[in-house]
């Protein structure tokens, strides 16, 4: 789930972005005529990147190989969970 908190981000970026303009221009930041023709467009800039976080994070993201082994107790110690190599074949 934490994942996903960077795409939020990203679809809130351009909100943000319109938000400063808005108020560096000297307009009314939160007077609905300013936003009604832009909040089309923002959504669609947002979810475009959001879709390409996803994208670049799927492509560029960390890869393990190996087996996952998850935490659990040896000797009354907590071991960590941690990819471990896969057994080499004779």
């Amino acid at each position: 789930m934490i994942r996903y908190v960077d795409e939020l981000g990203l679809f809130l970026l351009p909100f943000a972005l319109f938000f400063l303009f808005l108020a560096i221009s000297g307009r009314e930041v939160f007077a609905p005529e300013h936003w009604r023709g832009a909040r089309g467009w923002l959504a669609i800039a947002g979810v475009a990147l959001a879709i390409a976080g996803l994208v670049t994070e799927t492509f560029r993201g960390e890869r393990h190989d190996g087996v996952y082994r998850p935490a659990h107790m040896e000797n009354g110690r907590l071991v960590p969970g941690a990819f471990v190599p896969p057994a080499a074949k004779p």
